[in-house]
């Protein structure tokens, strides 16, 4: 098998002082919520003519093409989080990032496509229901260019999203109590 040793053990490896702790949460602070949205500040500045932020929502997907932007938007500080958490594990406490994310030697990968196949599954059951019950998706104006540049850019950006919530809350700040 692939294992290191236990994952909680994990938590006390590499340098693990108070003193770490608190700067390595300053640096991922600052890569999410200022360095993250600086982007969102320079658009909603009024430096790009047309772009409205008066309602920055992801409710209306298909109402416009600025919704690919507001998303990339969205999603940006988690990019620029997942940096900061990788130079806070890397460089301030002298650990590897797959160290936070599992016991194992390596990532599995068939474990996540295994998962992957179980929530298409989950949501294609879902879709079929809805279609069965009678509910019918919103869609204004279909545009398959817009749809398949979002996509792309949900397929992307969302995993990153998602591990970039889970490795912050879970494993940096869980793993401190331990």
């Amino acid at each position: 098998m692939n294992k290191r040793h236990g994952f909680l053990d994990l938590a006390k490896s590499g340098r693990n002082s108070k003193t770490r702790w608190f700067f390595g949460t300053i640096i991922i602070l600052t890569g999410f919520l200022i360095i993250g949205s600086l982007p969102s500040i320079f658009v909603c500045s009024d430096q790009i003519a047309g772009f409205d932020c008066s309602d920055l929502n992801l409710t209306n997907i298909y109402d416009s093409p600025p919704i690919i932007l507001e998303y990339i938007l969205i999603h940006w500080s988690f990019i620029i989080g997942i940096i900061a958490i990788y130079i806070t594990t890397r460089f301030v406490h002298k650990r590897g990032l797959t160290q936070i994310i599992t016991h194992r030697i390596t990532i599995d990968y068939d474990r996540m496509l295994y998962g992957m196949k179980i929530g298409l599954i989950i949501y294609t059951l879902n879709l079929i229901l809805s279609f069965l019950i009678g509910a019918t998706p919103i869609l204004n104006e279909f545009s398959a260019p817009e749809y398949i540049t979002f996509f792309l850019f949900a397929i992307i950006l969302t995993p990153i999203q998602a591990s970039a919530e889970e490795i912050f809350s879970e494993d940096i700040f869980c793993r401190e109590q331990v």
